[in-house]
């Protein structure tokens, strides 16, 4: 029974964006990308200040 809940856990953190955004092509550019333009205490900004840096 544990392999059968660990597999539905799996199956539903695949469901979850940041977990297909790893698994995406494009994943470690964009992570890439927001870790060098978003600073530590910043966890989101509004678009128009994240586009200017």
């Amino acid at each position: 029974m544990k392999a059968d809940k660990n597999i539905a856990t799996y199956r539903r953190m695949r469901a979850q964006p940041l977990w297909r955004l790893l698994a995406s092509g494009n994943g470690p550019t964009v992570i890439g990308l927001l870790q060098a333009h978003l600073y530590e205490q910043e966890r989101s900004l509004p678009a128009s200040i994240l586009f200017e840096r």
